[in-house]
């Protein structure tokens, strides 16, 4: 090729410069190097690489510029390309520039010999390869030091290399983990799924894989994981291992075990408080009932015998059983309203309180009670548990009012994007201190006790907005009536 190359396209000259034009602009480093390893020529790459100038480069020599860990492997290959045991060489090593700086280059050596065949020099070629080291690094510290544990698995599932962290999860060392399969780690019921998804990802069905599986440690326990793989191609596009990310998942899977326990346990124990809720008021009805009946039997069998202290005795008693009665019934239907089902479906709220309205009418029109009510919006909820709401609200607003006339507006906002619904009136009001205290079963307020009511129907409303994600709360103050407002929580339908 060079004899044709002089004959038929360049004269010797011309071709010389050729030769010392490639030399000297090439992109990567050439030298030309004495048997004794100083340097004979270089170019301008090399001296860029290495820091110096040419007249400085060419007083030191290789040996001298070389990190001193790689000396002796880089000597070495040197001695068998002189001996003809090798022809040329190619080593990743270190370099130290003059500045003190140490970079890693990629040298391919080869040996010149003259017409009689002995060496003559080295024809050393430097290519710059710190910041493909500087990535490897990167990369390897990423591998080695992760928190979650990685590995390297064959197209056949064996474990090819792991970090310390997939060794610290699985409990081996590293000469007992690697060149086993995964197979052999994994929970019986668990290991198809993982063959499946080795299959798919080979066979390009699908890209990466991420499921839950167990694992058996070395002491035979097992453990759950979060496995995340997918495939690594070769320059021809074929798959040539898989990187496995494996993640200790255990903790949230004792703590979702002990979540369940607790939420079966909790359910049973509800269970059981409302049978127990259903029997206690089933047994004491019957006794109540006995009270009332005979303290009406008293009054009919001793008529006018009876002195007016017993007669105002005979009323507070059937008085209390009567009180004892209705709050019974509360208690009761507060348990039930815990075990109903919410049932959420697209509810026109409008639609919704005017029902509300239109049963509460004669109680209403009786307080001559205005109420005010605006279009609602469309909201997704359980409507039979919005009825109960809006009418306990409502009956509070009746039951609870000033000697002003009775105004009640039915409220609704956007609030930061959230709807708030409410119930205002112009009534007794109280005092913002309670605002927390008056949603408790049986709490009634000082300048409520005159009223009628048990003081269970804030709570079962309050239940009913729990229930659908929501919360409620009032506003109110002595004299000014109050406003209670609720949301909803997540709305899927609404306008």
């Amino acid at each position: 090729m060079g004899a044709m190359l002089r004959s038929t396209m360049y004269p010797e000259d011309d071709l010389h410069v050729l030769f010392r034009t490639t030399f000297e602009r090439a992109s990567i480093g050439i030298a030309h190097v004495k048997l004794d390893g100083s340097w004979l020529r270089v170019n301008e790459r090399l001296c860029e690489i290495l820091g110096y100038d040419e007249q400085e480069l060419l007083s030191t020599t290789f040996q001298h510029l070389t990190f001193p860990e790689d000396l002796d492997k880089d000597m070495e290959l040197a001695y068998q390309t002189l001996e003809g045991k090798i022809d040329r060489y190619s080593i990743e090593k270190r370099y130290i520039r003059k500045d003190g700086k140490v970079i890693w280059a990629l040298l391919s050596v080869s040996l010149v010999r003259d017409a009689n065949g002995e060496p003559d020099f080295f024809i050393s070629i430097v290519q710059d390869i710190m910041l493909r080291k500087q990535t490897q690094e990167m990369f390897r510290s990423t591998f080695e030091q992760a928190a979650v544990g990685i590995a390297h698995v064959s197209l056949d599932g064996v474990f090819l290399r792991c970090n310390q962290k997939c060794f610290d999860f699985l409990g081996y060392q590293s000469h007992e983990l690697i060149g086993r399969t995964f197979q052999e780690l994994t929970y019986p019921e668990d290991v198809e799924k993982g063959r499946q998804a080795l299959r798919d990802m080979v066979s390009g069905r699908i890209p990466y894989c991420s499921f839950e599986k167990r694992y058996f440690r070395k002491d035979g326990s097992f453990v759950w994981a979060q496995l995340t793989s997918g495939p690594v191609f070769g320059v021809d596009g074929c798959p040539e291992y898989l990187v496995s990310v494996i993640e200790d998942i255990q903790a949230r899977k004792d703590d979702e075990a002990l979540l369940i326990r607790q939420k079966e346990e909790l359910l049973q124990t509800n269970q059981e408080l409302d049978s127990f809720v259903q029997i206690v008021s089933h047994d004491l009805q019957e006794p109540i009932r006995a009270v009332i009946s005979y303290c009406e039997l008293l009054k009919e069998d001793l008529g006018d015998d009876l002195s007016e202290d017993v007669r105002d005795d005979l009323k507070f008693i059937s008085g209390g059983a009567t009180r004892l009665k209705e709050m019974i019934g509360s208690l009761l239907r507060l348990a039930r309203s815990g075990r109903k089902r919410v049932q959420k479906e697209p509810v026109s709220l409008t639609r919704c309180v005017e029902g509300v309205l239109g049963m509460l009418k004669v109680s209403l029109e009786d307080a001559n009670a205005e109420v005010e009510l605006h279009t609602l919006p469309l909201v997704y909820a359980d409507e039979e548990l919005l009825r109960h709401v809006y009418q306990n609200l409502i009956e509070n607003s009746v039951k609870f009012c000033g000697e002003e006339p009775i105004r009640i507006e039915i409220t609704s906002e956007q609030v930061d994007g959230e709807w708030v619904f409410g119930v205002k009136d112009n009534g007794i009001g109280f005092d913002a201190k309670y605002a927390d205290r008056i949603f408790e079963p049986f709490k009634r307020l000082p300048q409520t006790m005159s009223r009628s009511g048990e003081g269970i129907g804030l709570t079962m409303c309050q239940k009913i907005i729990q229930r659908h994600g929501g919360r409620i709360w009032v506003e109110a103050s002595p004299g000014q009536g109050a406003h209670f407002r609720f949301t909803l929580g997540v709305q899927e339908a609404s306008g």
